[in-house]
Protein backbone atom coordinates (compact mmCIF):
# COMPACT_ATOMS: atom_id res chain seq x y z
CA UNK A 1 0.00 0.00 0.00
CA UNK A 2 1.55 3.14 -0.66
CA UNK A 3 2.15 5.96 2.23
CA UNK A 4 -0.73 8.36 0.50
CA UNK A 5 -3.14 5.74 0.83
CA UNK A 6 -2.11 4.80 4.62
CA UNK A 7 -1.96 8.52 5.31
CA UNK A 8 -5.79 8.81 4.49
CA UNK A 9 -7.05 6.31 6.14
CA UNK A 10 -4.92 6.95 9.30
CA UNK A 11 -6.25 10.43 8.92
CA UNK A 12 -9.73 9.66 8.58
CA UNK A 13 -9.70 7.32 11.44
CA UNK A 14 -8.25 10.27 13.92
CA UNK A 15 -10.75 12.97 12.20
CA UNK A 16 -7.65 15.31 11.36
CA UNK A 17 -6.70 16.67 8.06
CA UNK A 18 -4.26 14.53 6.13
CA UNK A 19 -2.39 17.46 5.76
CA UNK A 20 -1.90 17.92 9.80
CA UNK A 21 -0.20 14.75 9.47
CA UNK A 22 2.62 16.03 7.55
CA UNK A 23 2.21 19.11 9.46
CA UNK A 24 4.40 20.24 12.54
CA UNK A 25 1.59 20.33 14.71
CA UNK A 26 1.80 18.95 18.36
CA UNK A 27 -1.80 18.82 19.21
CA UNK A 28 -2.17 14.87 21.07
CA UNK A 29 -4.38 13.82 17.80
CA UNK A 30 -2.55 14.65 15.57
CA UNK A 31 0.65 13.00 17.02
CA UNK A 32 -1.18 10.06 17.82
CA UNK A 33 -1.98 9.74 14.06
CA UNK A 34 2.02 10.12 13.37
CA UNK A 35 2.51 7.24 15.74
CA UNK A 36 0.35 4.97 14.39
CA UNK A 37 0.80 5.95 10.73
CA UNK A 38 4.99 5.69 11.54
CA UNK A 39 4.01 2.02 13.11
CA UNK A 40 2.24 0.87 10.60
CA UNK A 41 4.24 2.07 7.94
CA UNK A 42 7.90 0.93 9.50
CA UNK A 43 7.58 -1.83 11.00
CA UNK A 44 4.08 -3.41 9.57
CA UNK A 45 4.83 -2.38 5.91
CA UNK A 46 8.43 -2.42 5.40
CA UNK A 47 8.91 1.46 4.92
CA UNK A 48 12.43 2.56 5.90
CA UNK A 49 12.43 5.60 8.42
CA UNK A 50 14.44 7.82 5.81
CA UNK A 51 11.22 7.15 3.52
CA UNK A 52 7.90 7.78 6.26
CA UNK A 53 10.59 10.66 7.21
CA UNK A 54 10.69 12.22 3.77
CA UNK A 55 6.84 11.78 3.86
CA UNK A 56 5.99 13.15 7.19
CA UNK A 57 8.38 16.22 7.10
CA UNK A 58 10.70 14.84 9.53
CA UNK A 59 13.71 13.67 9.95
CA UNK A 60 14.17 9.41 9.21
CA UNK A 61 15.48 9.24 13.48
CA UNK A 62 12.16 11.07 14.48
CA UNK A 63 9.80 8.91 12.29
CA UNK A 64 11.54 5.91 13.89
CA UNK A 65 10.78 7.31 16.97
CA UNK A 66 6.94 7.83 16.26
CA UNK A 67 7.05 4.09 15.30
CA UNK A 68 7.56 3.39 18.53
CA UNK A 69 5.69 5.19 20.11
CA UNK A 70 2.53 3.54 17.82
CA UNK A 71 3.93 0.41 18.71
CA UNK A 72 3.11 1.08 22.50
CA UNK A 73 -0.05 2.80 21.61
CA UNK A 74 -1.52 -0.08 20.12
CA UNK A 75 0.27 -2.54 22.02
CA UNK A 76 -1.43 -0.81 25.55
CA UNK A 77 -4.72 -1.19 23.71
CA UNK A 78 -5.15 2.83 24.15
CA UNK A 79 -6.11 3.13 20.63
CA UNK A 80 -8.85 1.15 18.93
CA UNK A 81 -6.85 -1.34 16.76
CA UNK A 82 -7.25 -5.04 16.15
CA UNK A 83 -5.10 -7.81 14.19
CA UNK A 84 -8.04 -9.70 13.12
CA UNK A 85 -8.96 -7.80 9.95
CA UNK A 86 -6.77 -5.71 7.28
CA UNK A 87 -5.67 -1.88 6.55
CA UNK A 88 -2.85 -3.18 4.50
CA UNK A 89 -2.30 -5.46 2.27
CA UNK A 90 -0.35 -9.20 3.29
CA UNK A 91 -0.80 -10.79 7.01
CA UNK A 92 -0.96 -9.76 9.52
CA UNK A 93 -3.53 -7.38 8.71
CA UNK A 94 -4.12 -4.67 11.31
CA UNK A 95 -7.57 -2.73 11.06
CA UNK A 96 -8.11 0.68 12.53
CA UNK A 97 -11.50 0.70 13.84
CA UNK A 98 -14.40 2.84 13.33
CA UNK A 99 -15.93 4.99 16.11
CA UNK A 100 -19.15 2.83 16.34
CA UNK A 101 -17.16 -0.33 16.52
CA UNK A 102 -14.91 1.03 19.03
CA UNK A 103 -18.45 2.37 21.25
CA UNK A 104 -19.75 -0.99 20.74
CA UNK A 105 -16.13 -3.01 21.68
CA UNK A 106 -15.74 -0.33 25.25
CA UNK A 107 -19.87 -0.72 26.42
CA UNK A 108 -19.26 -4.83 26.30
CA UNK A 109 -16.24 -4.61 27.75
CA UNK A 110 -17.43 -2.45 30.78
CA UNK A 111 -20.74 -4.15 30.92
CA UNK A 112 -22.74 -1.11 29.90
CA UNK A 113 -25.66 -1.03 28.15
CA UNK A 114 -27.19 -3.87 29.02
Amino acid sequence: MPLSELSRKVSSHFDIKEEDLRSPKKKRSVTQAKSVFGYLSIKKMGYSGREVGKFLNMRGYSAIRRAEAGEIIIDTGSLALTSATEIHQGPPGIRIMGARELRAREEYQTGGGT
